[in-house]
């Protein structure tokens, strides 16, 4: 599973939820959890991504998306 940062281009506007284009592109992946990152950091999202979508070619395409300042993919495994 990986998780995507998606941090908004503007973080006076980070108040606001995502872009609608990007839940779009987000929800056409199957990815179902998205939430604000920490409550003092405005305008930082996660995104839990299926071990079946490529993470980084979602993150090609949200980088496209008007209002997305950057989008970094963290890869994460199980110890157990």
């Amino acid at each position: 599973m990986a998780r995507l940062l998606i941090q908004l281009a503007d973080q006076a506007a980070a108040s606001q939820s995502l872009p609608a284009a990007a839940l779009a592109t987000l929800q056409a992946a199957g990815v179902t959890d998205v939430r604000p990152s920490h409550p003092e950091l405005p305008g930082l999202y996660l995104a839990s991504v299926p071990d079946t979508v490529n993470a980084d070619d979602l993150v090609a395409k949200l980088q496209g998306v008007p209002g997305i300042r950057h989008v970094d993919v963290e890869r994460f495994r199980s110890a157990f």
